[in-house]
């Protein structure tokens, strides 16, 4: 509702307007209309009930009729005004009917404060209308049809009605009384009604047209198109019949067009005199337009946003008739214009200015507009009668790849608007040579296009002509004149960086044409194969761009870039490395590096995400001529943690975070020239090492892989191990603290290990780790599932620990050097395990409050840990901790002789140690402890007095003379080869857990096993080539989880019917076909032993019958 000023407004204006007092009586709603009504004293005294309108403005009506009074209590009120703001800012009513009785229409009566809401097309006035107040119609912009009944508008003001194009309806016979002020306002659209009790009717000749029509004679009248539901095409016909009565179509009213969007060609036919405004506004379709010869004015933004119109045929024979309207066209570099007589278009001048030419740019053509269909080749052309140039206007087969341009003779001069769009499987397109300009949105979405070649001659490229082609990276032009070209024409979303190929880069600068990230000049020479790479040649420049790099006969996982090729006789620097060049060798591509030349005469660019997708690539070798890296050049190479650059930084090399994927910022290192520029300044956030001679190398050969740096002429360097391998033979890696490796001219370097690299033992399988001092990180995943490990042994030199480097294995002890630990993710170490931590003195405090080791607290054992010899066999060598006292045997020097040629391992070890003896008890056996004892083949019985748990890998192997040995009852583990190569007769292995591979294999002396049920491992050729085997005896009640028939593989003839086998008597079903393959007999019951009776030999054994009692037997 409105508020009481603009209601005091309203009758104040009313009053001066009239000079009569009104009583007002009261307010009344009527079918959504407020009136007040009361008593009008008139100046002859007179005494009226009349009505006025307050407010309508919430009127959901199309068509509001305004009735001609109310009644209220049974009193009759004439509605004689519209009061000020009645209506104002409506977004629905269409046609409003005002009746007779109405005097005045107060200021702002209609009005909008928005115009593209205001919905009102037509009114209809009464022939009581005295007064219409200001603004009150105000931004009705769709407002085109006034019926005014009024034949004699002396109080009436011409201007009181909006917009440039309104019709006017009049009653016959009072065309005379419509002076100058109306003819000016209204034009030649004053209409005379032939039936003055008539109204303006929407009339549909046709179920898709409907227009306003008046009637001016008996016979005939006038229409101007209302609304046209439309399709592709549109034709307005020039009259059409309607009971008995023909329309002549004078007009095109505003936003007639009911779907903007369909209309593709519009057609008006002759006798059309008028387009009103914003008639075929948002038309975005819109190709091509025929105008009638008839027409003499074009309304305000009657084309507006009609971006795609380019072909206009018009029928005016007089270029000045529409002269005020030329700035009213498209404005579209691809506008052609089809006249009688071209020449007057082209010549004709208006204050000195060819209008005409400049609005078409000299494409301005003699004769009718016609299409040229190529129905061979799928092209559409648009040319004239009159004419040897034609238009491509579109091509109509979007599966073209490589057009044809059939033109019948014609020179093919412009590529029109969305001429090429959506053809997708077009790569490499040459433009003819006539081709003079190019339409805007000319190749939309033509995704596949990769080059395109433009000829000398062209003048201008419309807006966003490329929109859409992600792929276009090659660009050539013919001519040291550049055509006109928007500034963000080549600045296509998602695209890739461009090369640009012209004869002198210095005429292309600026103006748009900054958007190439490569210049070049000469004309380009595509995909020339050199080696196993393809390359684009450019001809003058003589510089080379690598395109793809090709899998070739064998996997490319080490690729070096040529600094020049050779092609028919000139040499082409590589220069661009461009998107997706590694893309077939993506998955094998370890390393890449560029040759270099000393003279630096010319640059490399390395563009965006130019090693796309190549997730192995691990080490880079940058050039020193390196000027650019581009954004994302690397981005997806996540295992790319090393870079070696020779150069200095660049302006251009892209800074920050863009270049790199996250692994690489935040393990990768960048290995320098020493005292070389401030790399830091790139912010690429890599660890700097300065450094002159960076190399890969394998250690020894098959093993360990490692990169190793140093500085020129050095006979030292530092090295970190980026590719691991299992221990040979062993269950136990200790990896070394030094390497050396031999020069090509035979000098050695020795190069200290600092390092274990991301990834470098992930997945291996050992069971101890022992790191040596030195070392200063192990990366991220390092040691990843390693499902054996049980003991790992950290440096004290230790400062960093990746993330994962330790998860998913299951360890039982971590012993620590380190006096102040790092602080570690909490993933670094399996979440589960609560390993015995070993850790220097006085330092569990420390531990605890860093952040990743609190979660050991209780498992912390201070004191040392050290090697020490025993001081009463000083042959032994331990590995002893003052935490828990305890101490592996870890050497076993040459024994001399021993008594009665018996070893023994006592339960305790005591040591000299800070200048005093010390006792430890012996826990375990480590690994490979005699194998550089000489007198290892006395030995022949080894006693185990302690209570150790474990006999590492090799502890015994080929200790050859060793017939009987002593287990423990503590002993749970027998590594890998522990006693291979012995003279073993028997093995009673009572609570053993886990064999090792080969940890008994090729005992030749060995007859009688004994396998307890405690088992849960065997590993591999256990007792492989043990072929003097006679019994075995199983207590495995379920084999298939725990062993292998084929760890009893014996070598020679008879690999199987090696022995009698004896199995739990209610599993024997569990010993299947491959066991029947291997052993003579498997029996249920549990072996003895052999018992020798009257020169017979028994092999006795025990088994519960089903009864459960115990039988007594013997083979």
């Amino acid at each position: 509702m409105k508020k009481t000023i603009i209601l005091l407004l309203s009758l104040l204006t009313s009053m001066v307007v009239f000079a009569d007092s009104f009583d007002q009586e009261g307010s009344t709603t009527i079918d959504g209309i407020e009136y007040v009504y009361g008593k009008v004293t008139h100046d002859n005294g007179d005494i009226t009930n009349e009505a006025k309108i307050k407010d309508g403005a919430d009127i959901t009506l199309l068509t509001l009729k305004i009735p001609p009074y109310i009644e209220v209590n049974n009193s009759t009120y004439d509605v004689t005004t519209i009061c000020a703001n009645a209506f104002e800012d409506n977004e629905h009513i269409e046609y409003v009917i005002i009746p007779e009785n109405v005097v005045t229409i107060e200021k702002g009566a209609f009005q909008h404060s928005n115009a593209a809401k205001s919905k009102l097309r037509l009114i209809q006035l009464p022939s009581t209308l005295k007064s219409i107040g200001s603004n009150a119609f105000k931004n009705c912009a769709r407002l085109g049809h006034i019926w005014l009944k009024n034949g004699n508008p002396v109080t009436l003001d011409a201007n009181s009605f909006p917009g440039s194009f309104l019709s006017l309806y009049i009653p016959k016979a009072s065309g005379s009384n419509f002076d100058e002020k109306w003819t000016a306002r209204f034009g030649n659209r004053i209409y005379e009604i032939y039936d003055n009790d008539g109204e303006m009717e929407k009339i549909s000749p046709a179920q898709s047209q409907t227009y306003i029509c008046a009637k001016t004679t008996e016979t005939g009248g006038v229409a101007t198109l209302f609304e046209y539901d439309n399709d592709a095409k549109v034709t307005i016909p020039a009259s059409f019949s309607n009971n008995g009565v023909t329309y002549s179509v004078k007009g095109i009213g505003s936003y007639s067009i009911k779907t903007p969007s369909k209309l593709k060609t519009l057609v008006i036919n002759d006798g059309v005199e008028a387009i009103y405004n914003s008639a075929f506004e948002g038309c975005s379709a819109l190709r091509r337009v025929t105008l009638p010869s008839t027409l003499d004015s074009i309304g305000t933004d009657a084309f507006k946003g009609c971006t795609g119109v380019s072909h206009i045929g018009c029928k005016v024979a007089d270029p000045a008739t529409l002269a005020g309207s030329v700035e009213r066209f498209p404005n579209n570099p691809m506008m052609a214009l089809y006249v009688s007589d071209d020449a007057s278009y082209k010549s004709y001048q208006v204050e000195g200015v060819k209008i005409w030419s400049n609005r078409f740019n000299s494409r301005i053509y003699k004769g009718e507009m016609i299409e040229i269909p190529d129905n061979v080749n799928g092209i559409t052309y648009i040319g004239s009668t009159n004419s040897d140039e034609v238009t491509l206007f579109s091509v109509t087969d979007k599966d073209v790849s490589d057009p044809v341009y059939s033109t019948n003779g014609k020179k093919l001069t412009g590529i029109d608007y969305l001429a090429f769009d959506e053809c997708k499987k077009i790569t490499n397109l040459p433009i003819p040579d006539n081709v003079l300009v190019i339409g805007p949105s000319a190749f939309n979405n033509c995704d596949a296009l990769e080059t395109i070649k433009f000829p000398s001659n062209l003048e201008r490229i419309g807006k966003s002509a490329f929109s859409g082609c992600t792929k276009l990276v090659t660009v050539e032009f013919g001519s040291n004149n550049p055509p006109i070209i928007d500034k963000d024409l080549f600045n296509i979303s998602n695209s890739s960086e461009k090369t640009l190929y012209v004869p002198d880069k210095s005429s292309y600068v600026g103006g748009g044409w900054d958007k190439f990230a490569y210049v070049m000049e000469g004309s380009v020479k595509e995909n020339v194969p050199f080696g196993n790479m393809n390359f684009n040649l450019s001809s003058t420049s003589l510089e080379a761009t690598l395109i793809k790099v090709n899998n070739g006969d064998k996997i490319q996982d080490k690729v070096t870039i040529p600094y020049f090729i050779s092609y028919e006789g000139k040499e082409y620097v590589v220069s661009v490395i461009r998107k997706n060049a590694f893309v077939d060798i993506k998955s094998s591509l370890i390393h890449l590096s560029f040759e270099d030349n000393n003279n630096g005469l010319c640059n490399l660019s390395i563009g965006e995400s130019a090693l796309s997708g190549c997730t192995k690539l691990r080490l880079l070798r940058l050039p020193k001529r390196l000027k650019k890296i581009s954004k994302n050049a690397f981005s997806s190479c996540e295992k790319l943690v090393d870079i070696e650059f020779r150069g200095t930084p660049s302006s251009e090399i892209t800074k920050g975070e863009t270049i790199f994927h996250a692994n690489t910022r935040k393990y990768g290192s960048l290995y320098v020239p020493t005292g070389n520029g401030d790399y830091s300044a790139l912010g690429w956030n890599l660890s700097i090492k300065r450094c002159d001679d960076v190399e890969e190398f394998q250690f020894p050969e098959g093993g360990m892989t490692y990169l190793g740096w140093k500085k020129n002429s050095a006979e030292m360097g530092e090295t970190k191990l980026i590719i691991g391998a299992n221990p040979n033979g062993s269950s136990t890696l200790n990896l070394p603290k030094q390497v050396t490796r031999t020069q090509s001219d035979n000098s050695e370097v020795r190069y200290s290990l600092v390092a274990i690299g991301e990834n470098a033992f992930s997945g291996k399988s050992f069971t101890n780790l022992v790191i040596p001092e030195g070392v200063t990180k192990i990366g991220e995943n390092a040691f990843l599932n390693n499902l054996k490990l049980k003991t790992v042994d950290l440096p004290s030199t230790l400062n960093e620990i990746g993330e994962n480097a330790f998860n998913g294995c299951n360890l039982g002890t971590i012993t620590s050097r380190m006096a102040t630990p790092p602080v570690i993710n909490t993933n670094v170490f399996l979440e589960l395990i609560t390993p015995d931590v070993y850790i220097p003195n006085s330092t569990s405090n420390t531990y605890i409050g860093v952040s990743g080791w609190a979660r050991f607290q209780g498992k912390y054992l201070e004191g040392e840990i050290f090697d020490a010899q025993d001081v009463d066999k000083l042959m032994m060598i331990y590995n002893c901790r003052t935490g828990d006292h305890t101490a592996t045997l870890i050497k076993i020097n040459d024994t001399g002789i021993l008594e009665n040629n018996t070893l023994e391992i006592l339960p305790t070890v005591t040591v000299l140690h800070g200048g005093k003896t010390d006792t430890f008890t012996v826990t375990e056996i480590g690994e490979s402890v005699s194998q550089n004892n000489s007198d290892k083949g006395k030995i022949e019985v080894l006693d185990i007095k302690a209570a150790v748990t474990a006999i590492g890998a090799n502890a015994f192997q080929n200790c050859t003379k060793l017939a009987t040995i002593k287990l423990p009852s503590s002993l749970k583990s027998i590594g890998s080869s522990a006693f291979s190569g012995t003279k073993i007769t028997e093995l009673r292995l009572d609570s053993v857990e886990s064999i090792g591979t080969g940890a008994f294999q090729n005992i030749s002396s060995l007859k009688k096993v004994w396998l307890p049920s405690k088992l849960t491992s065997v590993g591999e050729n256990a007792f492989a080539g043990c072929n003097a085997l006679t019994h075995v005896s199983s207590s495995i009640a379920s084999p298939s989880s725990v062993i292998s028939a084929d760890v009893f593989s014996v070598s020679g003839d008879n690999t199987s019917n090696i022995c009698t086998l004896f199995v739990p008597y209610a599993s024997k079903a569990n010993y299947g076909s491959d066991w029947n393959k291997k052993f003579t007999n498997i029996i249920g019951g549990d072996y003895v032993d052999d018992l020798s009776k009257d020169g017979m030999t028994y092999s006795c054994y025990t088994y519960k019958n089903e009864g459960g009692d115990t039988v007594k037997s013997a083979l």
